[in-house]
């Protein structure tokens, strides 16, 4: 289950857009060893147990399951159709969250379709229909539809920033007609030009509360040479644009509540600012 493994419980609870939210009581049995492995689950709330019959017909506890944790992720697996090798049943009331091989298959395709259609642009016109950070940002509108970071404005807003930092940046350097990072010398223009693009793009989605992680990834495309011509950046944003709209119609056509702009509520990460002494003083030296 590595897409989920890093998220928290509340991060956990914005996947039920597209999976099942079920509760089991104490004692409960959730799946019998031997049964066709059509889904996996992930602890919410409460704790549950794997266990197995062995060869004189004992039961064997095998793992005990807490919040955050996984069980059956193995029939999520591209062409895994086989019987679960134990049981798992609940040792208190329990919530968990029921994800579904299809529709881990359906957002598979979304991915595949939504970026196939932008190389598939990027090939007729020869023009960045595609870079790297588009698949973050793929991953986020398909994976984490719900999320704050995953909205249209998040994403739009957040890119947008980003794209004017990085140019501003390469102008303040007077590196706006320098060539790739990669084939000339990694001179102190450039280091200087990554920095404050980044930093400055950071603080922007801050200070504006559109955090989109995959836009921080974008700047440095800009601020390191590797596409630095006015027309292409405005086709770097057009590109995201047509990612959101397919976003829009492939997750709302399959049942997801994908937003039309922004979640609601949106969180104010101002709040991580106050985290250390470190972020004081760069919230200070930013905000006031």
């Amino acid at each position: 289950l590595a897409p989920f493994s890093d998220l928290e419980a509340s991060e956990l609870r914005e996947l039920a857009g597209v999976t099942q939210v079920v509760q089991f009581p104490a004692s409960a049995l959730i799946f019998r060893e031997g049964e066709t492995g059509d889904c996996a689950y992930v602890v919410v709330r409460g704790s549950v147990e794997v266990f197995a019959i062995d060869r004189n017909g004992d039961e064997v506890v095998l793992a005990q399951l807490k919040e955050l944790d996984h069980a059956g992720e193995q029939s999520l697996l591209p062409g895994h159709s086989g019987r679960r090798n134990a049981s798992l049943r609940a040792c208190e009331d329990t919530t968990l969250l029921r994800i579904p091989k299809a529709e881990l298959q359906i957002m598979f395709i979304n991915d595949f379709i939504s970026i196939g259609i932008l190389c598939a642009l990027a090939k007729v016109f020869r023009t960045p229909f595609i870079f790297p950070s588009l698949g973050a940002t793929a991953f986020l509108v398909f994976f984490t539809s719900t999320t704050p970071a995953a909205s249209p404005r998040n994403a739009l807003c957040g890119h947008a920033i980003s794209i004017a930092c990085r140019y501003a940046a390469l102008w303040v350097t007077g590196l706006q007609h320098a060539g790739p990072a990669m084939v000339t010398e990694l001179g102190w223009a450039r280091i200087v030009a990554a920095a404050l693009s980044l930093a400055t793009t950071g603080a922007l989605m801050i200070r504006l509360n559109v955090p989109h992680p995959p836009a921080a990834a974008t700047t440095l495309i800009v601020s390191l040479g590797m596409v630095s011509r006015p027309a292409y950046l405005v086709v770097l944003e057009a590109a995201v644009g047509l990612l959101v709209a397919q976003a829009i119609i492939i997750n709302r056509l399959t049942g997801v509540r994908y937003p039309f702009w922004a979640s609601v509520p949106a969180p104010k990460i101002g709040v991580l600012a106050n985290r250390g002494a470190l972020q004081r003083f760069t919230r200070f030296l930013w905000l006031g």
